[in-house]
């Protein structure tokens, strides 16, 4: 992973004057500033492959490196470099356990906050062995202490400077966002500002609703700003902290730029990836950008590189809101055929794998045969993959069964009681998907005899999932509206009569039946 970023940091480099020294510098100091967390060895051993430092690295990488930046974040290590007098006070107060000035050599809590910020950026060019873990832990709490006494660009560089040195710095950050919080209104904020403060928001992974609608506010009055990658940011980080836009203007912004660079040679499919997941969280319905992205990245041939989280991702939002692109249906399933033909099939994870049948069960868009045995094959793998996995472990048997594919050793372990006491109090979706298979059981499987969905079960489920009309028109779209347009066509609401049917199997498939003429008009 480092040689990787070391490639594209000299990519950047080649492509500025070489006379610009803070390139120079900030080539190595986006590279080598932090370590990268190993992989694992199969993407079924842990719990997720994805690491959030190496993720973190490549955005800090696309993002900051641009003027605007240069001293608002740190640089690599510079071992050679001596400190500054000050800053060589304080290092040898703080070893020496100094609270106070002791012949007027300056320590830690004696300090201005200009030698505390310096004394930080020096501090960052000395080995670990010389700063350990508690003058590490001592310095985050005096910066917490004093916090209130930086301005807004300070923080950030503190933070900043502790991101680099691996420093664990919660307690910092979370100090930071509540005195963002506390002087929103008395600050001038810059883009540089919201950049950088949902660069820690991403990394904490915490989401403060005040800052996150500030900064929607300032995205969508500043959209013309910001560039691809920075809307890239920005939208991983909505994603990360669980927080969906709600300015549809600011959405509409997004999409145009995502248009307008799309088929650039610089596009990279990871910031498509991050900005589709955001699109989805928001339930973003504009059938013209997906139409055009789809062609796009037909025509374009701009999903070679993707991996398959990427394509899984991609494939996922389109079904999740039912945007239908055939082209871009088979391009994604001709690449995943691709990908996993030849390749070792314990590396391949299976919730991407998951996710791209389910995505093509919904849009009904026929499967390679090998996709399925192949999923199959990587669902038995390990027994934990339920556990690990289980909304898109469930997803993959749906798909399976729509194909006429029923694993009775797979259906026995997701209606045994201790997967169900597991699902239990989880969304209202995923127990669909598992009343669904249930029921497929019972009508297409005559000579299974392994475990069904128990009584107790089914009595614990939620009310809304068993024909109740409310919930429907709340959860689907367009229903209520098309509900309202037979009204308005039959003069008469007693005309009209909602139906559900396989009620014996508790499916709440339903029917809309006009009364006067007993003609069924429409199906779900």
């Amino acid at each position: 992973m480092l040689q990787f970023l070391q490639r594209k940091a000299d990519m950047f480099y080649r492509r500025i004057p070489q006379n610009l020294n803070f390139y120079r510098t900030w080539k190595y100091g986006l590279c080598t500033g932090t370590s990268i967390l190993a992989k694992p060895s199969e993407a079924h051993s842990s719990k997720s492959r994805y690491v959030p430092l190496a993720v973190s690295q490549r955005i800090r990488q696309d993002v900051f490196v641009n003027m605007n930046f240069r001293n608002r974040i740190a640089t690599a290590r510079k071992t050679w470099s001596s400190m500054s007098p000050a800053s060589a006070s304080i290092l040898e107060g703080m070893k020496s356990g100094l609270s106070s000035s002791v012949g007027g050599k300056v320590t830690l809590s004696s300090s201005t906050v200009e030698e505390l910020v310096s004394f930080v950026a020096d501090v960052a060019n000395l080995p670990e062995s010389e700063f350990e873990y508690k003058l590490r832990n001592d310095l985050e709490t005096e910066c917490i202490r004093r916090i209130q006494d930086f301005d807004q660009k300070a923080m950030l560089y503190v933070a900043d400077v502790f991101f680099v040195m691996n420093m664990a710095s919660n307690r910092y950050l979370k100090a930071v966002f509540q005195e963002f919080e506390r002087r929103w209104n008395t600050l001038s904020i810059t883009k540089e500002d919201i950049l950088q403060l949902l660069f820690f928001l991403s990394i904490l992974r915490t989401s403060s609703i005040f800052l996150m609608h500030k900064v929607e506010e300032f995205i969508s009055e500043h959209a013309s700003q910001f560039s691809i990658n920075e809307v890239g940011l920005i939208c991983h980080t909505f994603f990360v902290t669980n927080t969906a836009f709600r300015n549809f203007k600011t959405l509409e912004n997004v999409s145009s730029l995502v248009l307008n660079n799309v088929d650039k040679e610089t596009f990279r499919v990871g910031l498509l990836v991050s900005i589709m997941k955001t699109m989805r969280h928001a339930q973003f319905p504009s059938v013209r950008f997906y139409k055009d992205l789809g062609t796009v990245l037909c025509q374009k041939r701009k999903l070679q590189d993707a991996t398959l989280s990427d394509l899984a991702t991609l494939s996922f939002t389109y079904s999740s809101l039912k945007m239908v692109h055939r082209d871009l249906s088979d391009y994604v399933n001709a690449l995943t055929k691709s990908k996993i033909s030849g390749k070792k099939l314990n590396f391949v994870r299976m919730k991407d794998l998951s996710r791209l049948l389910w995505s093509s069960m919904m849009l009904c868009v026929d499967i390679p045969r090998d996709m399925l045995e192949k999923s199959l094959y990587i669902m038995r793998l390990d027994s934990q993959l339920p556990f690990r996995y289980p909304e898109a472990f469930v997803e993959g048997l749906v798909a399976l069964a729509v194909n006429r594919i029923y694993p009775a050793d797979l259906l026995d372990v997701v209606f045994s009681p201790k997967y169900l006491a597991f699902k239990s109090g989880r969304l209202l979706e995923q127990h669909f998907q598992l009343l669904l298979l249930g029921s497929v059981v019972q009508i297409e499987c005559e000579n299974y005899k392994g475990n069904q969905l128990s009584q107790s079960y089914l009595a614990s489920c939620p009310s809304e999932l068993f024909g109740n009309l409310g919930y429907e028109l709340r959860t689907r779209q367009g229903l209520l509206s098309l509900i309202q347009t037979l009204h308005h066509i039959l003069g008469d609401s007693s005309f009209l009569r909602c139906h559900f049917i396989l009620s014996h199997s508790r499916i709440t498939g339903m029917i809309i039946i006009c009364l006067n003429s007993r003609r069924l008009l429409w199906d779900f």
